[in-house]
């Protein structure tokens, strides 16, 4: 379970394995694997009066292209109205969770990682449940998309 929910696209860090873990997480999830790995992913869409950031909604645009083939990879996409970033959460697997929070200038991403066993097991849970509740009431990306930029050739604000 991932959740985006910034102000700006992942495209728009400047760090290697920013970009790294990004591209990382397609091709997991892409791989061909025995297992029964899944991504499922809640990227939150900036809006200001009713109009989809233009940076965010190309990158999502984008990432939709580069994913959709992907059986085991599912995008949600909330708009997302607040003027500031939401917390973000990647729960990898029973043992290993990231937290991270942004503030202030774009390449700002505070956060940390969490694999010890008490928290979570306390934690986790909780995560998973509320990334849950809010996945389970937005859309997939695909529809947020087509819903907002339709067949119109132009593109949002």
């Amino acid at each position: 379970m991932r959740s985006q929910t910034r102000r700006y696209p992942p495209t728009q860090y400047t760090t290697r394995a920013s970009a790294q873990y990004f591209r990382t997480i397609l091709d997991w999830a892409g791989e061909d694997s025995d297992d029964e790995r899944r991504v499922r992913r809640i990227i939150g869409i900036p809006e200001r009066k009713g109009l989809p950031d233009r940076d965010m909604f190309a990158w999502a645009r984008q990432h939709y292209e580069d994913s959709e083939h992907i059986l085991n990879y599912e995008a949600n996409a909330p708009r997302w109205t607040a003027a500031a970033d939401g917390p973000n959460m990647a729960l990898i697997d029973d043992s290993l969770m990231f937290l991270a929070f942004s503030g202030g200038p774009r390449q700002r991403l505070n956060g940390f990682c969490a694999g010890d066993p008490a928290f979570m097991t306390y934690f986790a849970s909780y995560f998973a449940s509320y990334f849950d509740q809010l996945r389970a009431a937005v859309q997939p990306l695909g529809t947020y998309l087509g819903e907002v930029d339709g067949d119109r050739p132009d593109k949002p604000a």
